[in-house]
């Protein structure tokens, strides 16, 4: 079977922390586990960052991807950039 997971910038925690807890049970029992991840865009707003502030964007993106690197396992990584 195929996981799919999609973890949006700028989620609250410990939603964050729920969903990288799940990719990891995945893993665990060598399912096939796609993680879809929202780097942001251009007047890219979230409840963080409100203004579109490329700081706070850069910021985000740069905790999901050092979360994302603590998972152990295989999967594929794909990212949205509009939505």
């Amino acid at each position: 079977m195929r996981y799919i997971i999609f973890i949006p910038n700028g989620l609250n925690h410990p939603e964050f922390e729920i969903l990288l807890s799940k990719c990891q049970l995945i893993l665990d029992q060598k399912k096939n586990l796609e993680i879809v991840i929202s780097p942001g865009f251009d007047e890219y707003a979230c409840s963080k960052n409100i203004f579109s502030q490329k700081i706070f964007n850069f910021i985000s993106n740069e905790i999901i991807k050092e979360s994302i690197k603590e998972l152990n396992g295989s999967f594929k990584l794909k990212k949205i950039y509009k939505i």
